[in-house]
Formats: structure tokens, C-alpha cells, sequence
């Protein structure tokens, strides 16, 4: 479940809430302008902050379960859940470590090919699975440092470009 960071982001992410949708554009659009640089900045910053999230610790119901492992040895494993609403609890830790961003062509992509990252960040109502968001989170608290970053990456091109034409 990638997030696009081309400026075309899908209606899910801002659905509702016109001012967000207004500030994905033009991130958008200065990670347009900036090009890859800022496209690559921009995911480093997206993706250490969805790792973050997901490092939350849950809120939800401790859910002890045998250990079917002999690694545990002789015993239960104790499993705090996240409550609906919260970012996904960890407990071995498989969709942090799945959490990556990849450049293809002119579009840059951060997210988690794992096939539970969607309906963990959606809901799933035929599996009675309730919302656990932690992109959508992720991106709006982020959203700030990845203009930035993207404004100085589009700077330092713009000065690049300016210097190339100066030496000719």
C-alpha cells in the first residue's frame, strides 16, 4: 500500500478534508519541481516516520497466546494489541521492516508490499478488521518537513542549473 510521492496522490489519503488535499498539492507539486532529489528526501523523511509510528507500543487488549515455538520454551507469549484507531501494535515487527520507499521513473513510492499493510490501514470489513492507520498519520505530521526539504532540494537545483549556464 504505497504512497505516490509524483503529487498525484490517491483520494483516500485527503478524502474529507479539503485543507489536507490542498496541502498535498503543493507538496506535490514542489516534489515536481525539486525532481528526484526532493522525491528521494522527501520518502527518507516519509518512511523514518511510518517506522516511527509503527514502533508505537499498542493501547489495546493484552492477548496471551501459547507459544508454538520452542525458541519461547515452555510457556505463553504476552501480545498487547493496538486499539482501532492507533498504528498497528508491533510484535515481531514484520510490517516495520517491510516499510520502504523505491524511485520508478518519475514517481516515487513509499509503503509496504506486505499484503496486511492495506486492510490494516483501511479496515477490513469482511474480516471484522478495523482501521489501524499509519501512513495516512504518518504523512500529515510530515508533510512540513518534506516541503522543506523539498524547497531546498528544488533551490539546489535551480542554483545548479543557474551555475551550468553561467560556465558556458
Amino acid at each position: 500500500m504505497p504512497i505516490r510521492m509524483d503529487g498525484d496522490q490517491p483520494g483516500g489519503l485527503a478524502a474529507g478534508n479539503a485543507k489536507m488535499a490542498k496541502q498535498l498539492q503543493l507538496l506535490g507539486a514542489v516534489l515536481i519541481l525539486g525532481g528526484r532529489p526532493a522525491r528521494k528526501d522527501a520518502a527518507i523523511i516519509l518512511t523514518a516516520k511510518v517506522v516511527r509510528t509503527l514502533s508505537t507500543p499498542g493501547r489495546g487488549k493484552v492477548v496471551r497466546s501459547r507459544a508454538s515455538s520452542s525458541a519461547f520454551g515452555v510457556g505463553f507469549i504476552e501480545h498487547t494489541a493496538s486499539a482501532p484507531g492507533d498504528p498497528p501494535a508491533p510484535d515481531l515487527g514484520e510490517l516495520r521492516r517491510s516499510i520502504a520507499w523505491a524511485h520508478t521513473g518519475k514517481v516515487t513510492r513509499v509503503g509496504s508490499n506486505l499484503p496486511q499493510s492495506a486492510p490494516l490501514e483501511f479496515g477490513a470489513p469482511a474480516r471484522n478488521l478495523l482501521a489501524r492507520p499509519f501512513m495516512r498519520p504518518s504523512l500529515r505530521s510530515s508533510q512540513l518537513a518534506m516541503t522543506r526539504v523539498a524547497v531546498a532540494a528544488y533551490k539546489r537545483a535551480t542554483e545548479n542549473r543557474r551555475k551550468r549556464g553561467r560556465s558556458r
